[in-house]
């Protein structure tokens, strides 16, 4: 466990580790490098200078934050230089409209990725891939009118030889299927062809009036407060004969729908369903178009093929072969693939383009920006500081929407600055328990997209 040399102070701003109280002045690191680890990143986070002593040797130096006495251990790659930062186009615009400012307001420009936010990423990544943590990974920082820039470390994974990771490297992004696909494909049919407020019984032929599930909303759903069962476990319904939306809706409700958040898939089956069956094709094609019009080329439903460039997840049992190319949800791989909550491959490279047409779609009022703006009113509070939108997380007054996939991938959008960050890693290919073990990262990213250098 980490000992303190110094008195801890009462300064409020000081950085908590799990379990622990705050440090200031020396730590002294005693045990595995996961603590170290911990403790790397709460020296990154201290607003005041925290010293590591007896650290692993990749973590055995000291780290000081008082400004002016910055260590830059950046690679200058990793920064696009100015001659490569693209002036925005002409239908973008440099002012934007935040959705809390009266129409025509004129706010604050782009804000470049701070470099000394960067080098801190690299290295949290670095000692997450040294500590065992992942494999390897990739992160897409930008803005929507800079080209893209992509921090690396490790390997794809043992399987795939010494492929490293790339902008091209394909991942399972578990969750951010909601994001990148559910969400974006309802905001294009709603109002069209249903709306938020529609309940999900008049949305699909299946499901009888009584049904206790059939009155909740697709508001409901996105916003998770759709009161229904928690656990997925559609491996219970095998060798049922009735449709999946009647056997979902067919279960007792656990809460009253829109009476709190809690996080749930089931309802993003139901609304995979709905759209297939309102759009008249599967969910899958319809994605496959959407991504298509973006420029998205390399993301897709599995399964996929086996490569190098395909980055393998969990080994289910022992002796057994790793899961590659194939969904690591369960039930989305009971749906052969295709589901409303999880299944979607892509690489770093698209999800930086999702993120530049998101964000510029949000400063020039285009159909997509319109919905990332209603999807950015608070629905639902999910803990002091965070709510639920519409599908994302709002952090920082509402300035920022996240997603998180339990894979390892993470997607963040500040549409008040321009900038977005993506996180693509196969965490779960070493262990399950992942979100303790990612916490450094994301903690580091979601207070990096907050702040302006």
């Amino acid at each position: 466990m980490p000992t303190t040399d110094t008195p801890a102070t009462t300064d409020e701003r000081a950085v908590y580790i799990t379990g622990g109280r705050p440090l200031t002045g020396t730590a002294t690191v005693q045990g595995s490098k996961n603590i170290a680890l911990h403790l790397y990143a709460a020296a990154i986070l201290a607003d005041d200078p925290l010293t590591l002593v007896g650290a692993p040797e990749i973590l055995d130096r000291p780290r000081d934050r008082r400004p002016g006495r910055r260590r830059h251990l950046y690679d200058p790659r990793d920064v696009p230089p100015a001659a490569r930062i693209r002036q925005p186009a002409a239908e973008v615009g440099r002012a934007r409209c935040r959705p809390d400012d009266q129409p025509g307001a004129v706010v604050n420009l782009t804000v470049p990725w701070s470099p000394n936010a960067l080098v801190d990423l690299r290295e949290c990544l670095d000692l997450m891939t040294a500590d065992g943590t992942v494999p390897g990974g990739v992160i897409a920082h930008g803005t929507f009118d800079t080209e893209p820039g992509f921090l690396t470390s490790g390997i794809v994974a043992p399987e795939c030889g010494d492929a490293l990771p790339g902008p091209d490297t394909v991942y399972d992004v578990a969750s951010l299927t909601k994001v990148l696909a559910t969400w974006p494909l309802v905001g294009t049919s709603v109002n069209e062809a249903f709306t938020l407020d529609t309940p999900v019984r008049e949305l699909l032929p299946d499901i009888p009036a009584e049904a206790p599930g059939g009155r909740t909303t697709a508001r409901q759903i996105l916003s998770h407060t759709s009161g229904l069962r928690a656990d997925t476990r559609l491996d219970r319904y095998r060798g049922r004969t009735e449709p999946l939306a009647e056997l979902i809706c067919g279960e007792d409700l656990i809460a009253e729908p829109g009476a709190g958040h809690r996080y749930i898939n089931r309802g993003f089956i139901l609304i995979g369903l709905a759209l297939a069956h309102t759009q008249g094709h599967r969910l899958d094609e319809l994605a496959a178009d959407l991504w298509q019009s973006l420029g998205m080329t390399a993301t897709a439903y599995g399964p996929l093929t086996r490569s190098a460039r395909v980055a393998p997840t969990e080994q289910r049992l022992p002796g057994g072969p790793r899961l590659w190319g194939l969904p690591h949800d369960d039930n989305a791989a009971l749906l052969g693939g295709v589901a409303g909550h999880a299944g979607v491959f892509t690489t770093p490279a698209d999800l930086a383009t999702f993120a530049t047409h998101l964000l510029a779609a949000h400063a020039t009022g285009g159909p997509l920006g319109r919905w990332l703006t209603a999807s950015m009113q608070p629905q639902a509070a999910i803990e002091p500081g965070l709510d639920r939108g519409l599908a994302w997380i709002l952090a920082d007054e509402g300035r920022v929407a996240y997603h998180h996939g339990f894979t390892g991938t993470s997607l963040y959008l500040a549409p008040a600055t321009g900038r977005y960050l993506a996180i693509c890693t196969n965490a779960v290919y070493h262990h399950q328990d992942n979100r303790t073990r990612l916490a450094p990262l994301r903690t580091l990213a979601l207070k990096a997209i907050t702040d302006e250098p």
